[in-house]
């Protein structure tokens, strides 16, 4: 199976995020990316993710769609609509994934659930699949439409796949080497001012969607300046510098986990100790940060249910040791 991520760009809803983050771990992706995503370290986004919250642990959280891309070789849009009116059936892109090496990154790219990706994020992301659905109602919530699309990219996983191909180029190899080409065609007074949005987004969208070689990436490039070479001298004829290089709304309903106070907690003499996963559903809502070599309660985070909040006032600190499958929480001065 290829090394095949999910991204989420900008989740408005904290329990989709956690649902998905077990929907990875279901399928066996291999983790999560969040491209500016709004407040999630919440308990509802922890305990949606039950049984995989060290996918959320490992979440990678990226500022732009570009960035979470980088080093994917084979990336594809999951959404109804497209840039250039060209798409797939999810499942005819899973049994693509399906023959590629298990080295290749593969990303998995959702909109946000209120109104899905701009046209130039579908550009972007050059393939683009869709999820048949009924046409009375072909919205799906975003955590059912990743369910769909990582359940047949693991199933097209199994055995009898195609046979496995070599390399591809990754995100940003290929980007780089459209820049490379797009600079050439302006230098060839290809482009003007006027054409540049338009063509280097169709120019994208081919790359994108095209299974390129790294060998062939380089390539394009190659194409790219060559064609800046030839073109500057006659932009310099011409007194003109060479040209510059640059889901519906939805929320979750109740998990197996509930949202009861934690309940097991054992007091000592020396402080106190709860289950592991109970402190690291602390960590992750920020209710406990770390502070030099101890852990501070933070007030300007809730804390999660708790049975004895007693035990945890604003502004303490605490020394915590793991063991056995607990954390032994003893007070500071």
């Amino acid at each position: 199976m290829a090394n095949t991520r999910i991204v989420l760009v900008r989740p408005e809803h904290a329990v989709n995020i956690g649902a998905v983050a077990r929907i990875a771990a279901n399928t066996g992706m291999a983790g999560l990316d969040l491209v500016a995503p709004s407040e999630w370290r919440t308990v509802e986004c922890w305990r949606t993710a039950w049984g995989a919250t060290d996918v959320l642990d490992r979440a990678s959280v990226h500022e732009t769609v570009r960035a979470a891309l980088a080093d994917s070789e084979y990336v594809v849009a999951v959404s109804r609509r497209t840039a250039d009116g060209v798409t797939h059936d999810i499942r005819d892109v899973a049994q693509d994934i399906a023959g590629l090496a298990p080295g290749i990154t593969v990303s998995l790219v959702f909109g946000p659930e209120t109104h899905g990706l701009a046209m130039d994020e579908l550009a972007l992301c050059g393939r683009v699949a869709h999820i048949p659905s009924h046409p009375a109602q072909p919205s799906l919530n975003l955590s059912h439409a990743v369910m769909v699309t990582a359940y047949e990219v693991f199933r097209a996983s199994g055995p009898g796949v195609p046979d496995v191909r070599g390399s591809l180029a990754t995100h940003a190899q290929k980007e780089q080497a459209l820049a490379v080409l797009l600079e050439g065609l302006r230098a060839m007074h290809a482009l003007d001012d006027a054409e540049r949005r338009i063509y280097a987004r169709l120019w994208r969208n081919l790359v994108e969607r095209t299974d390129l070689s790294p060998r062939e990436a380089r390539l394009i490039a190659h194409m790219g300046r060559k064609l800046s070479r030839v073109g500057r001298p006659r932009s310099a004829r011409r007194g003109g510098a060479a040209p510059s290089h640059r889901a519906g709304a939805d929320a979750a309903g109740a998990t197996e986990q509930g949202a009861t106070a934690y309940i097991d907690v054992r007091v000592g003499a020396q402080g106190f100790s709860i289950p592991l996963i109970k402190w690291r559903e602390l960590l992750f809502t920020g209710a406990m940060r770390r502070d030099g070599d101890a852990f501070v309660r933070d007030p300007g985070r809730p804390l999660p249910p708790f049975e004895r909040p007693d035990l945890f006032p604003d502004g303490a600190r605490f020394t915590a040791v793991a063991q056995d499958g607990r954390v032994e929480l003893t007070r500071r001065q």
